[in-house]
């Protein structure tokens, strides 16, 4: 937002044409975004070499001219801290780990509608923040390529992201939430409660429930994620009983007293759950909201004891212990 976004857009149409200039002229084997980080990384005259031929190039339509002339345009300062912005954006490649990750590729994610694939994106939760960026780019690649393949697949592509507000704004997923339906590819997002989705996307978040057909909720902790749920579960009409005595005395010669008593049943509104009991839900249970049904409260399966899904997969090395107790 702001003048950041000025920035991201300027060092964007930089990364644009350099990437281009590799694909174009590099060898084969040099067309990778780790040499592309090389050049945007080069010493100040080397670099300025690197503009020239891109300026001078016709490949792609003059679209490599055109974003190395974008640039030399810039005055010095300017054009400085579009670079630095690109570095910045691009700092991730510098890792010997990631440019061997990204020497080659043994995936082609157009593949995704046309047999069954299953491609495994994974991180130890302490790289999240430093390679977040790396898993952002495929994704987006792999939403980009089941778009441009044509025809619904005999399977929908699940693509299932874990811990999806650490990945950062996603800005693909943001925008094909409500389309990718139509080109055969359904989102399992997870995330812990709405005020990472909040953090994540801002105002913006409410697009992500607004167009899911299926919410899941179970171990609920925070309030506000609480209180949202117990809004969707909707309300329904209890009746309440009211009592009420009356006291009375008559005068004169024969006074008396007189008691009374009666009772009164009227119709109240109350959520189906109210937030305390969303959060008092027993661990084995979970809230689910189809679209166009009523919520519904399940009991979880557990994979381990179920006897639909018992055997049919390896035990977890993460969890030795508890599949141990769990056998015996």
């Amino acid at each position: 937002e702001g003048e950041q976004a000025f920035w991201n857009e300027e060092a964007r149409g930089v990364l644009t044409g350099l990437i281009l200039h590799v694909a174009a002229n590099a060898p084969a084997e040099m067309r990778t975004l780790t040499h592309v980080r090389e050049l945007l990384t080069a010493p100040p005259e080397p670099f300025a070499d690197l503009l020239k031929e891109m300026q001078a190039s016709q490949a792609v339509d003059g679209l490599v001219a055109r974003a190395a002339a974008r640039l030399l345009q810039k005055a010095p300062k300017e054009r400085s801290g579009v670079i630095s912005t690109a570095q910045s954006h691009t700092h991730f490649l510098d890792s010997p780990r990631m440019a061997e990750v990204l020497k080659r590729s043994t995936v082609d994610f157009s593949q995704l509608k046309r047999q069954p694939l299953s491609v495994y994106l994974i991180l130890p939760t302490d790289r999240i923040d430093a390679y977040a960026r790396w898993l952002r780019l495929l994704i987006a690649c792999a939403l980009r390529a089941t778009a441009r393949t044509a025809g619904q697949p005999k399977e929908r592509v699940l693509l299932l992201l874990d811990e999806f507000a650490h990945l950062g704004r996603m800005h693909p997923v943001q925008r094909d939430i409500g389309l990718a339906g139509g080109f055969g590819v359904t989102f399992w997002l997870i995330v812990q409660d709405l005020s990472q989705l909040k953090s994540t996307y801002g105002e913006t978040w409410p697009t992500f429930l607004a167009n899911v057909d299926v919410l899941q909720a179970f171990g609920i902790n925070d309030w506000d994620t609480a209180e949202y749920l117990s809004k969707m579960t909707g309300e329904s009409t209890i009746y309440v009983e009211s009592k009420h005595q009356s006291r009375g005395m008559s005068r004169g010669p024969h006074a008396q007293r007189q008691l009374g008593s009666g009772r009164a049943w009227s119709e109240q509104g109350r959520r189906l759950l109210l937030p305390d009991e969303v959060r008092r839900l027993p661990r084995e249970s979970a809230l689910v909201f189809v679209k166009g049904g009523a919520p519904l409260c399940v009991e979880r399966v557990n994979y381990l004891r179920d006897p639909e899904f018992v055997g049919r997969a390896d035990p977890n090395p993460l969890y030795r212990v508890l599949a141990a107790a769990v056998a015996e």
